[in-house]
């Protein structure tokens, strides 16, 4: 699975079965690396653990490992929150109040994603863009780079500020997904969310393009484990802009497709 992270911005990078990892890609005063550091799982990405990866341009613009440092800070934050599976599993779009409202059984994971970036989904042929407004966060997936309105070949709505909807179902656990946040120019333009008092680890750092004086290192990538699913069709038109962006992929087993949208 590949991801278009925004800048500056407390994200997860990995999520298994035991674990959930965290981390911020910065860019540095010339615009032209950016660093990536681990925090383990700390989801508020203040205590440094591993080592420190810079990124160089090696890549075409809006493919794994290109970014963008000079473009506004434009994402949306979603939530994903497992519950232990129901017989009979729910249908797509059911709502689940207590999936997406704090107990001792919900796990939910948020998952920032740059907004209006139209990125390669890995394969050469497909791409994706990711956009939101004050309720709702949608994806599209178009057939040729720059995601004209022309090469437009679906989309799903992702969540809604106003509601927690099934997902998908992953073995053992029932996903249900919800928005969080829109960010336009680092600013939140979200409704106000009364849906229910959950508690969200939401993104702690605002966006900022600070410079790193570590050695440069190569970058690697990761397998990943993509699950797509089928969702209601709700075409997006906004059209890609100059946004700060990496694109990177993303561990993510099966039960935590959790992150988001696939």
């Amino acid at each position: 699975m590949v991801f278009p992270y925004p800048i500056g911005v407390c994200v997860n990078y990995e999520v298994t079965f035991t674990e959930t990892l965290w981390g911020t890609f910065t860019c540095n005063v010339a615009g032209d690396t950016v660093t990536f550091t681990p925090y383990g799982e700390d989801y508020t990405c203040q205590a440094q653990t591993g080592d420190i990866v810079d990124y160089t341009p090696s890549a075409a613009d809006y493919e794994l490992y290109s970014f963008e440092c000079g473009g506004d800070d434009n994402y949306v934050v979603g939530n994903s929150c497992t519950v232990d599976a129901q017989t009979p599993t729910p249908e797509v779009g059911d709502d689940g109040e207590a999936a997406c409202c704090a107990s001792d059984d919900v796990v939910c994971i948020p998952q920032a994603q740059a907004t209006n970036v139209c990125y390669n989904l890995g394969d050469g042929s497909l791409y994706s863009m990711i956009s939101c407004d004050n309720v709702t966060a949608s994806t599209g997936v178009y057939d040729a780079a720059g995601c004209a309105e022309g090469s437009y070949v679906e989309a799903s709505t992702a969540s809604d500020i106003d509601e927690c909807a099934f997902y998908m179902n992953a073995v053992i656990y029932d996903v249900y997904r919800k928005m969080g946040k829109c960010y336009e120019a680092g600013e939140n333009i979200a409704a106000l969310d009364d849906y229910c008092p959950y508690v969200s680890r939401d993104p702690t750092l605002s966006p900022t393009k600070s410079p790193t004086t570590t050695a440069p290192t190569a970058p690697t990538a990761n397998p990943t484990t993509d699950n797509p699913t089928t969702t209601e069709v709700v075409e997006t038109t906004t059209e890609a802009g100059v946004n700060a962006y990496f694109v990177k992929n993303v561990i993510v087993l099966a039960i935590a497709i959790a992150v988001y949208m696939s």
